[in-house]
């Protein structure tokens, strides 16, 4: 009996997340770049220095993950969520910022950003932090966790509230057979 070898077949590589970098500071931006380039698992697919530029990037090249800065010199990170929002792109946003606070992670979050992360992180949380949005998880650096953890806290409480305290009775709306005649009078 004669063994034949069965041609091996090459396993398909695994699919490169997609990322575009939005960042205003050219040299932060370039080095994010070299990094994520050198990474088998990710492709810089575009760089983008301001909203505009980032917009237009972003539909045409279709990112899986967007790393966003939060603040520009001709507007926010929050610009760019809102525009995006309606394009129904299917990217997933990193927030990157140098500034972070309650208002900021509030409305990234608001408008489906699923990470935070903060540039005094270093460079490895960098990468876990991309990993883990490309994936389709979240991220949140420390700062960004305790704000978090503080909005959820506060919604909660706010619902508990709402829920232990009965609704005027003004605030209550009819049923719509409230609205209908008495039967008695509709066969009058």
């Amino acid at each position: 009996m004669v063994a034949m070898e069965t041609p091996s077949v090459p396993a398909a590589a695994p699919a490169r997340s997609r990322i575009l970098l939005v960042e205003d500071q050219t040299s932060i931006r370039e080095m994010l770049s070299d990094v994520l380039a050198r990474m088998d698992e990710f492709e810089v697919v575009g760089q983008a220095a301001d909203v505009p530029e980032a917009l237009r990037l972003a539909r045409e090249t279709q990112p899986d993950v967007v790393v966003l800065d939060w603040l520009f010199p001709n507007g926010t990170g929050l610009d760019f969520l809102r525009e995006l929002r309606p394009s129904r792109l299917q990217c997933r946003v990193l927030v990157l910022t140098g500034n972070t606070n309650d208002e900021s992670v509030g409305d990234a979050l608001a408008f489906g950003a699923r990470g935070f992360f903060e540039k005094v992180g270093g460079l490895q949380d960098f990468i876990q932090a991309v990993r883990a949005v490309a994936s389709g998880g979240a991220y949140f650096g420390p700062e960004a966790s305790a704000i978090v953890d503080r909005l959820v806290k506060a919604k909660a409480a706010k619902v508990t509230r709402t829920e232990a305290s009965p609704a005027p009775a003004s605030a209550v709306r009819p049923r719509a057979s409230d609205s209908l005649p008495p039967f008695s009078y509709a066969l009058g």
